[in-house]
């Protein structure tokens, strides 16, 4: 897995890239720091060009939204499609997460 950062007032977006998954897990941890502690700030991932995930990096979502919301942050993933959608979908992970096309 790649990813950018796009940090704007009031959101830090991270675009995931390629394929998520267990030997990513450090990696992710690292990302969490990136997160920022301002007051109701919004984490975004951005997951268009997202290629798969197992679940190992669904796994990573439910972490991050829970480190999210240690520091007061809210958190959404956007704009998943084709295999990585139907996961999120088959996780039932809209009763966790707000997804956004």
């Amino acid at each position: 897995m790649e990813y950018e950062i796009n940090k704007r007032p009031g959101i830090t977006e991270f675009r995931l890239k390629g394929r998520m998954g267990f030997t990513d897990h450090s990696q992710f941890k690292d990302l969490m720091s990136a997160f920022g502690d301002e007051d109701k700030a919004h984490v975004v991932f951005n997951l268009d060009q997202l290629n798969g995930i197992d679940s190992s990096g669904l796994g990573m979502f439910l972490i991050a939204r829970d480190e999210a919301g240690k520091r007061g942050l809210s958190l959404s993933l956007e704009r998943p499609h084709s295999e990585v959608k139907r996961l999120l979908e088959l996780a039932r992970f809209d009763r966790h997460f707000d997804i956004r096309p």
